[in-house]
């Protein structure tokens, strides 16, 4: 029986012809292949590239950890040796308490050198996340000599202090207290910045610090 194209419904399929019957099936063959993939394969192969890329992050992540546990010894050795380190240095290091002997020991180490202060005046503590600056300006008055031997002795004091912005200049007759004292050839007037820090943490933090920051590391 021979249809007519315009007499192919799907009720009388049966009798399409085959070449007719093949193209449909093709047809509806890649159109379920379509709906497949726009409906369902689409979305799968979306997170299957997702899966791909966690899996390459946790491969990293996974090589960062086996690096970290094989170089654990040499890492606690050499934070025991850093805190060693840290808490010899803490020792040079003034407390709260031990600033005014520190002030006064500068004062000697002047005096020991004949010289005469001008200024020793104590700044506001300058505070960071785990240290405070403590500056203090000085002016002292006497020769070249015994002012070179003062700042000697500043740089070998149990502390550590540091000498910033210094000026040096020849006293004048405006420098001296009513004229008690005289101008003599030579007199220099050194104005100086000296410096030391005080650690705002317990001597122990430091440790409990890198400690913790390990541990967020893994």
């Amino acid at each position: 029986m021979n249809l007519n194209v315009n007499e192919l419904t799907l009720d009388n399929m049966g009798l399409w012809p085959m070449s007719i019957k093949i193209i449909f099936g093709l047809l509806l063959f890649c159109a379920i292949l379509f709906s497949g993939y726009w409906f369902d394969g689409k979305a799968q192969l979306a997170r299957l590239s997702t899966l791909r890329a966690q899996q390459e992050t946790l491969l990293k992540t996974i090589n960062g950890k086996q690096q970290q546990a094989v170089n654990l010894a040499a890492y606690r050795n050499q934070l025991k040796e850093l805190n060693r380190v840290f808490k010899e240095l803490l020792q040079y290091l003034p407390k709260p308490s031990e600033i005014p002997g520190l002030l006064e020991n500068i004062s000697k180490a002047g005096l020991a050198n004949g010289l005469s202060f001008k200024l020793i005046k104590p700044e506001q503590e300058i505070k960071t996340n785990f240290y405070s600056e403590l500056p203090v300006h000085i002016a002292v008055m006497g020769d070249y000599h015994h002012l070179a031997k003062f700042i000697s002795a500043v740089a070998e004091l149990d502390y550590i202090v540091t000498l910033h912005d210094f000026t040096l200049r020849p006293v004048t007759r405006e420098d001296l207290d009513n004229d008690i004292q005289k101008v003599l050839a030579g007199d220099l007037i050194l104005t100086i910045t000296a410096k030391t820090w005080r650690y705002l943490g317990s001597p122990d933090s430091f440790a409990v610090q890198r400690n913790v920051q390990y541990k967020n590391r893994r």
